[in-house]
C-alpha cells in the first residue's frame, strides 16, 4: 500500500508546484462547488497518505527512516489543514505523527514543545467528535507524556535544592531567630529533603496561582499538651491562618519536622482554619507556646475566584468538549472540611454499625445526572464541572462556601439525606474542597441545521423549560433558555424552506424568547431601581438592563401591538424605572381590553392601582402640610380650605389626623371677621367629622 501510494504522493507535490495546475490554482470560471469537489479530493488523497506513512513509519526498524515518514505525514497534513482547518482525519494524523516525533527531540522543552502541538490538534479532535476511541486513547498518552516531562522537572529541581540544603546543615542545628524580634524561635528536630520553595508571586495580590500546604501540628504550654499531631492543610497567606504559623512553614523545607517558640501574638487567631484544639491554643495562649510542625509538602493551585477565595487543582482535563451550558453530564462529587471530613458526597450510601445508620463511600453508586446551568446541585459543583471534560477530575478549595441545602443532595441515597441533614445541611462552610469527577459529557443541541435538530419542536420545549424556571425563581437558567431560544429562532426566522405556518410559529416563539428575557431582566434590576443603598456600578447596571428589556419590548410591540404578555411587560418598566403608575395604568388597561378575561393582566393592574392610591395620598399629605400652614396664618383662606375639601377625598385618614388641621379650621369658623369663611369652615369641619365616623366608627 505504501509503494502505490508514494506515486500519488509525488504527484500532489508536482501539482502543489505547478502555478498553471487549475485543481491547487483555480480559474475564475469554476463554480464554488467545483472548488470544494477538487478541495476534498486533496483533502482525502493527503489524509490517505498520511495514513499509509504512519503505518509505515510503525513497521520500519530504523529511526532515521521512522523520523523520515513522520516528517512526512507532518508535511503532507499541514497541507490538507491549509485547504480544511477542520478536517478531523487531518488534525489526528498531524496530532499522531508530533507525538511519535517528539521522541526524537534531545532536550525536553524541544519534546514538550512537539507534545503540545500533537495536544492541540487531538483536543480539537475529541471535541468534534467525542467517540472517536483513537484520538481519546492518543491524547490520554500525550498527557501522560507531558506529566512525566512536569515530574521530571521538579524531580530535578529538588535535586538542585539539595546542595543549598547541605550548606546550610551546618547552621540550622543552631536556634534561629525567624523574624529576628525574638516572637519566632526555631529549632531543628529533623531535617527535610528540599531547599527554596517559596515563590513571592504566590503571596502577591492579584496573583493567579496560590500555594497549599500540609502540615502536622502539636503544641505544648509547658508540659500540657494542647493539641496533638493534628494534620491541616491551608493556604499560605491565608489571613484565617495565624501569622505565626505561616512564617513558621516558610522558614521550614519539604519533610522537615521542627520546633517552634511562638509568641502569644503570632499564633492569635478566633478564624477556623482548624480543628478545635488548635483553634483553642491559638485563642488561649497567654505565654510563650511550644509547635512541633512536620512540613509533609505543598501544591500549586490555581486562583478560580478573587484573592484566592476560590483555588482549583485539575488533576485530569479529560478529552472531547468541555461541560458548557445545557451539556448533560453525568459525575461524582463530594464536598469535605479542612480536615477531611465528608459533609456531602453523591457515592454515600448507608451501612450499619453498632445498631446505628452511618454513611459510608459506595465506589459502585451510580453517577449523578445534570444539565449544566440548569442543575439544583451544590453550586460550587457546577463551577468546577464547568473546567472539566468527559472523564476529568478537579477540586476546588474554598475559604467561604454557601450552605449546603436539602435541594443540593437530590441523587444522593434517600436514608444518607437524612443523616446528613441532621448535621452539616444549612450551616455555614468555610475551608471546604469539592471534589467532582465528569463520567460523561453530552454536548448540548447546537441548533438549526445540526446533526439531531428536532425544528419547530426543540423551540416549543425550550420556551416551556424556560417558562419552568423563571416560574421557579431560577432566573439565571430560565435567561439562558430563553436566550439560545431567541438565536435558534432568529436563525430559523430567516430560512426559506418553511411553510408559511411553520415560520409564523418560529415568529411567534420569537416574541415569547424576547419577552420571556425580558421579565429575568425587569425582576433583575427593578429591586435594585428601588433600593437606596447600591452603588453607582450596581445601579448603571440595572439601568442598561432595563434598556435592554424595554428594547426588547417595543420590537415585540411592533409586530403585535396587542400582546398582552410585552404590554405588561411595558408597565413593568414604566414603574421600575419612573415609578410612573399613571402610564403602567393606561398600559394594563390596553391589555385587558386585548384580553378581559386574563387573571394576571388583572392582578396587576389591581397592584399598579394600589401604588397610585398610595402615591396620589402621599402627595396629598405634603400638600396638606402647606395648606394647614396657611390657615394658621390667615393666608388664602378660601382657597386653602377649597383645596383642603378635595384633598380630604385623597389623602389617607392616617394624614388627616397627623396633621391637626382641625385646629385653625375651628379657630377660623369662630373667630374670622367673614361671615361667608366662617360658614365655609364649619361646613368643612363638619365633612371631616364624618370622615372620622367612617374611618373610626367607634370615636
Amino acid at each position: 500500500a505504501f509503494l502505490s501510494y508514494m506515486p500519488a504522493v509525488v504527484l500532489l507535490k508536482g501539482m502543489e508546484r505547478d502555478p498553471e495546475n487549475q485543481f491547487i490554482h483555480p480559474k475564475p470560471t469554476h463554480t464554488p462547488a467545483q472548488r470544494q469537489q477538487a478541495l476534498g479530493l486533496f483533502d482525502t488523497l493527503y489524509c490517505n497518505a498520511a495514513l499509509v506513512q504512519l503505518k509505515a513509519a510503525e513497521a520500519v526498524a530504523g529511526a532515521d527512516e521512522k523520523k523520515r515518514l513522520l516528517e512526512e505525514v507532518v508535511e503532507g497534513t499541514e497541507q490538507a489543514i491549509k485547504m480544511n482547518e477542520n478536517s478531523l482525519k487531518a488534525r489526528y494524523r498531524h496530532g499522531v505523527a508530533k507525538a511519535r516525533l517528539a521522541a526524537f527531540e534531545e532536550d525536553d522543552d524541544s519534546m514538550e514543545a512537539k507534545l503540545l502541538e500533537a495536544k492541540g490538534d487531538l483536543d480539537f479532535v475529541t471535541q468534534e467528535d467525542n467517540k472517536n476511541r483513537d484520538a481519546i486513547r492518543e491524547l490520554r498518552a500525550v498527557m501522560e507524556q507531558l506529566k512525566g516531562l512536569t515530574k521530571k522537572r521538579n524531580a530535578a529541581a529538588k535535586k538542585n535544592f539539595a546542595f543549598a540544603n547541605a550548606l546550610s546543615g551546618s547552621t540550622e542545628d543552631k536556634p534561629v531567630d525567624v523574624l529576628k524580634d525574638k516572637t519566632i524561635i526555631k529549632t531543628l528536630k529533623q531535617r527535610g529533603d528540599g531547599g527554596l520553595w517559596v515563590v513571592d508571586e504566590w503571596l502577591s495580590k492579584g496573583s493567579k496561582k496560590r500555594c497549599v500546604v500540609e502540615v502536622v501540628i502539636s503544641v505544648r504550654d509547658g508540659s500540657k499538651v494542647l493539641a496533638k499531631e493534628v494534620q491541616v492543610p491551608f493556604v499560605l497567606g491565608d489571613p484565617d491562618v495565624p501569622h505565626g504559623v505561616q512564617e513558621a512553614v516558610k522558614a521550614m523545607k519539604e519533610k522537615e519536622v521542627a520546633i517552634f517558640q511562638m509568641a502569644p501574638e503570632r499564633v492569635a487567631s478566633t478564624s477556623p482554619w482548624a480543628n478545635q484544639a488548635l483553634r483553642k491554643a491559638c485563642r488561649e495562649a497567654s505565654g510563650v507556646t511550644e509547635w512541633e510542625i512536620v512540613f509533609l509538602g505543598f501544591q500549586v493551585w490555581d486562583v478560580v475566584q478573587e484573592e484566592g477565595v476560590g483555588l482549583l487543582r485539575v488533576y485530569e482535563e479529560g478529552y472531547g468538549r468541555f461541560a458548557e451550558d445545557f451539556c448533560s453530564c453525568q459525575i461524582h462529587w463530594k464536598v469535605t472540611d479542612l480536615l477531611g471530613k465528608v459533609l456531602a458526597s453523591s457515592r454515600h450510601t448507608v451501612s450499619m454499625s453498632d445498631n446505628n445508620l452511618k454513611p459510608v463511600e459506595d465506589e459502585d453508586a451510580a453517577p449523578v445526572s445534570m444539565v449544566v446551568g440548569e442543575s439544583e446541585l451544590y453550586g460550587p459543583v457546577e463551577d468546577v464541572v464547568r473546567h472539566l471534560r468527559q472523564g476529568g477530575r478537579a477540586e476546588m478549595r474554598l475559604r467561604r462556601a454557601p450552605k449546603i441545602v436539602q435541594d443540593h443532595l437530590k441523587g444522593c441515597n434517600s436514608a444518607v439525606q437524612q443523616i446528613m441533614g441532621a448535621g452539616s445541611l444549612g450551616v455555614p462552610l468555610s475551608h471546604i474542597t469539592v471534589a467532582v469527577e465528569v463520567l460523561r459529557v453530552r454536548p448540548a443541541p447546537e441548533g438549526p441545521g445540526a446533526e439531531g435538530w428536532g425544528g419547530l419542536s426543540e423551540l416549543v420545549s425550550d420556551l416551556f423549560t424556560a417558562e419552568q424556571f423563571f416560574s421557579a425563581r431560577n432566573d439565571a437558567a430560565a435567561e439562558r433558555r430563553y436566550r439560545r431560544g431567541l438565536r435558534w429562532s432568529e436563525e430559523m426566522a430567516g430560512d426559506e424552506a418553511l411553510s408559511a405556518d411553520d415560520k409564523s410559529q418560529v415568529l411567534s416563539n420569537r416574541r415569547a424568547f424576547k419577552i420571556g428575557i425580558a421579565k429575568v431582566l425587569i425582576r433583575r434590576a427593578g429591586p435594585v431601581m428601588d433600593s437606596g443603598n447600591v452603588s453607582s456600578a450596581q445601579l448603571k447596571v440595572a439601568e442598561e438592563e432595563l434598556k435592554q428589556a424595554s428594547d426588547l419590548i417595543d420590537s415585540v410591540l411592533a409586530e403585535d401591538p396587542n400582546s398582552v404578555s410585552a404590554l405588561m411587560g411595558r408597565a413593568r418598566i414604566l414603574v421600575a424605572t419612573d415609578d410612573d403608575f399613571v402610564g403602567a395604568k393606561e398600559v394594563l388597561q390596553q391589555a385587558q381590553e386585548a384580553d378581559p378575561g386574563n387573571d394576571e393582566v388583572k392582578g396587576l393592574l389591581r397592584d399598579v392601582n394600589g401604588a397610585l392610591a398610595k402615591q396620589l395620598s402621599d402627595q396629598a399629605g405634603e400638600r396638606l402640610k402647606d395648606l394647614e400652614k396657611h390657615l394658621q396664618e390667615g393666608k388664602q383662606v378660601k382657597e386653602a380650605m377649597g383645596e383642603l375639601r378635595n384633598l380630604s377625598e385623597i389623602v389617607s385618614w392616617e394624614s388627616l389626623l397627623a396633621s391637626k388641621v382641625g385646629v385653625p379650621l375651628k379657630h377660623i369658623a369662630t373667630n374670622h371677621e367673614d361671615p361667608a369663611l366662617r360658614a365655609e369652615a364649619s361646613s368643612l369641619i363638619e365633612h371631616l367629622q364624618e370622615l372620622c365616623k367612617q374611618n373610626r366608627p367607634g370615636w
